[in-house]
């Protein structure tokens, strides 16, 4: 169910991941995902928190495991509750709605020499 908030990240689960239920029955599966980038040489890597719900929760928990590359699709959405400690915690994580393994393709352009910017500045317009 696409939204107006839609994310796709690709990257590799950074643990197994891991499946609970509601009080009411409702499955849960939470996992991290890595998402790799810059150029070689200053290669970063950014985490990312990944909640799913009901039978994709189940069916991820049996099909994805630690390592594995990963293609999710959802809505990012923050959520925030009150710790032990009193204090306001606040984490982001995107709500998935799709879970698949990727698909790479090969480069079009095989001419071509210079690798990808990921610098804003270098960017003509």
């Amino acid at each position: 169910m696409p939204t107006g908030n839609d994310c796709v990240l690709i990257g590799h689960l950074g643990q197994d991941p891991t499946l609970r239920y509601t009080p009411n029955g409702t499955a849960v599966c939470t996992f991290s995902i890595a998402e790799n980038y810059g150029k070689k040489d200053n290669r970063q890597t950014q985490w990312h928190r990944v909640i799913v719900w009901g039978d994709l929760a189940e069916l991820v928990v049996k099909t994805f495991k630690k390592g594995d590359a990963v293609q999710v699709e959802g809505a990012y959405r923050s959520r925030e509750w009150t710790g032990k400690n009193g204090k306001t915690q606040k984490v982001w994580e995107l709500t998935a709605y799709r879970i698949s393994k990727p698909i790479y393709q090969k480069q079009v352009n095989t001419t071509q020499t210079e690798e990808p910017t990921d610098d804003l500045n270098d960017i003509p317009f």
